[in-house]
C-alpha cells in the first residue's frame, strides 16, 4: 500500500520489498555537538624506551598527555625461550671432564649455546646458521645441548639432603627482564635437569620424516589410492554392519549376531568346559531346599547370559523338538544343561562364521550373504515373478472362456433397442 505523502512514481521505484528502513541520526548529531563543546584532548610527542631490546634505543611517538608511558606498550609480547648459560668455571668443573665423551670442543659448545639463545631453540634455524666447518646434524645439536644442560644444572643443585632446586634462583643467574622472569628461568632449568633426550627415537623420527618428504609424485598418488581403497572397504563394512543390525530376524530362527566380546567369552567358556570334561551345573546353596526343575529356568553359564539370549536358545530348542521342561531327574537335568551349552556355542559359532563371510564378500566385491533364517528378498521376487509368468497363459485363457460364455447371456438379457 502506498504510504501517505508519497507520490505514485516514487512508490513504484521502491519495489515489492517496501520502504527501506532509515536509521535516525539525531543521537549521533547530538553526540557530535557535545564533543565540540568539550576541549580537545592534548597529545605529546613523547620519548619511550623498549625493555625488550638490549641496546637502550630511544624513539618518539605520539601519546596522550594524560597517559604517557615510558616503556613501549608492545614490549610485553616479545616472549623468548628460557635458555641455559654457563660460566667459565662451570664449564671447566662440570663440562670439561665429559668433553671427550661428548665429542665436542669448547668452541663448538659455546657457539651452540650462543645460537640457541639467539634463535630461541629453533633447531633447524640453528643448523642452517651453523658457522663452523664441523658438520653437525639437528639431532647432534639437540643431544649436545641437553647433555651439557643436564651437567651444568645438576652441578648447580644444593648440597645433598637439601632437596632439588624448586623456585630458588642459582648464583650468577641473570636478572629478570620483560621477556623471561627469574622464576620462569628457574622452572625451565628444573625441567631440563631431569629431561632425558632419546637420541635413538629422534633418529628414527627424523629418518621417517625425511623418507616421507622424499617421496615421488607417483608414490604419493599410489598411497592416496590405497588410502581411498581402505576408506571404501571401511565404509562397506560399516554399511554391512548397519544392515545386519537393522535386519529383523525371521520367526523360525534365532541365529543372530552377538557382540564380539560375548562370542569370544562363550567360546572360551565352552573350550574350558571341554578341556575339563565337565558341565557347568547350578547347585543350590547348602541348607536350602529348591526344586530340581528350577534348573530349567537358568542358563548354566558364567558369561552372564541375558534374558533375550536365553529366549533365543529356548526358541532353537523348540524348533528342533526338544521340550523346555522335561522330566526333572538328575540325569535329564545334566543332559539338558549340556544341550543348552552346546546350543549357545552353536549360536556363537554361526554368528562368527556369518561375520567372517560378510567381511570376505566385501573384500571380494560380491553381494553379502543372507543371515540364516532371514528371507532372501531377491529369490522371493524371482519366485513371485516366475509364479506370475507360469500362471499367466492359463489365467488369460480362462478369462477368455468366461467372457465368451457370458456374452450370449448378456445379449439375451439386454432390452430391445427402439
Amino acid at each position: 500500500r502506498k504510504p501517505e505523502g508519497m507520490s505514485r512514481e516514487v512508490f513504484a521505484l521502491v519495489g515489492p520489498a517496501g520502504v527501506p528502513s532509515m536509521v535516525p541520526a539525531a543521537g549521533r548529531v547530538a553526540e557530535m555537538r557535545q564533543r565540540k563543546d568539550k576541549p580537545a584532548t592534548p597529545w605529546l610527542w613523547a620519548e619511550f624506551s623498549n625493555s625488550a631490546r638490549a641496546d637502550d634505543l630511544r624513539l618518539r611517538h605520539w601519546q596522550r598527555a594524560a597517559n604517557v608511558a615510558q616503556d613501549y606498550a608492545f614490549a610485553r609480547f616479545n616472549k623468548r625461550t628460557a635458555t641455559v648459560a654457563y660460566t667459565d668455571d662451570e664449564f671447566e668443573k662440570l663440562v670439561a671432564p665429559a668433553e671427550a665423551a661428548l665429542g665436542w670442543s669448547r668452541e663448538e659448545t659455546d657457539t651452540l649455546f650462543r645460537l640457541a639463545a639467539l634463535y630461541d631453540l629453533r633447531w633447524y634455524v640453528i643448523a642452517d646458521r651453523w658457522p663452523l666447518d664441523t658438520a653437525r646434524t639437528v639431532t647432534d645439536l639437540k643431544a649436545q645441548y641437553y647433555a651439557v644442560c643436564k651437567l651444568v644444572l645438576r652441578g648447580r643443585r644444593k648440597p645433598a639432603g637439601a632437596g632439588p632446586l624448586a623456585d630458588a634462583i642459582p648464583p650468577g643467574h641473570p636478572a629478570s627482564t620483560a621477556t623471561v622472569t627469574a622464576k620462569t628461568q628457574a622452572l625451565a632449568e628444573n625441567a631440563l635437569a631431569e629431561y632425558v633426550f632419546d637420541r635413538a627415537h629422534e633418529d628414527k623420527r627424523t629418518g621417517q620424516l625425511a623418507l616421507l618428504y622424499s617421496r615421488s609424485p607417483a608414490e604419493e598418488k599410489e598411497e592416496a589410492s590405497l588410502v581411498g581403497e581402505v576408506r571404501r572397504i571401511d565404509l562397506q563394512l560399516r554399511r554391512l554392519h548397519k544392515e545386519a543390525v537393522a535386519a529383523s530376524p525371521g520367526p523360525e530362527t534365532q541365529m543372530h549376531q552377538f557382540p564380539p566380546s560375548l562370542v569370544e567369552a562363550i567360546l572360551a567358556e565352552a573350550a574350558q568346559s571341554d578341556a575339563k570334561k565337565k558341565t557347568l551345573k547350578l547347585r543350590p546353596a547348602p541348607g536350602t531346599v529348591v526344586l530340581r526343575s528350577a534348573r530349567f529356568g537358568v542358563m548354566p553359564s558364567q558369561v552372564g547370559i541375558s534374558a533375550k539370549l536365553q529366549a533365543k536358545v529356548d526358541a532353537l530348542l523348540t524348533e528342533v523338538g526338544v521340550p523346555l521342561r522335561p522330566v526333572p531327574t538328575t540325569a535329564v537335568c545334566d543332559a539338558f544343561d549340556r544341550l543348552r551349552q552346546d546350543t549357545l556355542k552353536l549360536l556363537a559359532l554361526q554368528s562368527k562364521l556369518f561375520d567372517a563371510r560378510a567381511e570376505l564378500s566385501v573384500l571380494q566385491g560380491v553381494p553379502p550373504p543372507v543371515r540364516p533364517g532371514q528371507p532372501n528378498k531377491t529369490s522371493r521376487k524371482r519366485k513371485i515373478v516366475a509364479t506370475g509368468a507360469a500362471a499367466g497363459p492359463a489365467s488369460v485363457k480362462r478369462n477368455k472362456q468366461q467372457t465368451a460364455a457370458a456374452a450370449p447371456a448378456a445379449a439375451e438379457a439386454a432390452p430391445p433397442s427402439t
